[in-house]
């Protein structure tokens, strides 16, 4: 019996606040449309991340293993070091078209450009004087797919020489290359059209279950109150 009152009250209840839904399905349809949108109305390009890898040796000089420093791990490299890696950047905007890595890069302040670099270039250790360059342009980034996946590796490998650059200069050592590794972007063309539509869709339907779950939830309300 309850469940047949609920059931009237709600249809009750629906038939004087179905605009409720309505407004809700045509807000969230097409404020996600309008988020997915295309520029061109035509397709919109999708690509995966582009990855290139250095493994690499720290060969230290024999006067400093005379002092006991035997092996080099996270704590005593600086290639991971923030300051480095922005100089890095900044000495290299003339040498790599970065709005080729990202479209918006030239729309970025200084503090968000370092936060970019510090996300897509990093150097860490697995294991004592072993260590891994490794730059990554990713998904979220608007890259053209051709200029990244010819020239992530070179990236990598002029930072590489780079550190190496300023080790010997310290007068620890020296970097040996082991191996190098890179794993390319790849692209992909979706309708923008139906990408879109699909978006407008999911966002209608949400609409419609929140409007559903309003419309319930004032119906329950009233019943409450008639009891």
């Amino acid at each position: 019996m309850e469940n047949k009152n609920f059931i009237s009250v709600f249809f009750s209840e629906f038939k004087s606040k179905w605009f409720i839904i309505v407004v809700l399905a045509v807000i969230l349809g097409g404020g996600l449309m309008f988020e997915k949108r295309n520029s061109s109305g035509d397709v919109i390009y999708v690509s995966t991340s582009s990855y290139a890898q250095i493994l690499a040796k720290v060969e230290l000089n024999d006067s400093v293993k005379a002092n006991g420093f035997h092996e080099m791990d996270d704590s005593g490299f600086f290639a991971n070091a923030l300051i480095l890696k922005y100089s890095f950047m900044k000495e290299t905007e003339k040498t790599f078209d970065y709005s080729k890595f990202n479209a918006n890069f030239p729309l970025l302040n200084d503090e968000n450009k370092i936060k970019w670099i510090d996300k897509r270039l990093w150097v860490a250790s697995y294991y004592p004087d072993l260590f891994v360059f490794s730059f990554g342009v990713l998904d979220e980034d608007a890259k053209d797919v051709e200029y990244t996946n010819a020239n992530v590796e070179k990236y990598i490998l002029d930072y590489f020489n780079f550190c190496n650059e300023r080790l010997q200069k310290s007068g620890m050592g020296h970097l040996e290359i082991i191996e190098k590794g890179l794993m390319p972007s790849q692209g992909t063309l979706i309708p923008g059209k139906s990408f879109v539509l699909k978006y407008g869709a999911i966002g209608a339907a949400l609409g419609f279950a929140i409007g559903v779950l309003i419309i319930a939830g004032l119906s329950m309300k009233k019943m409450k109150k008639e009891n």
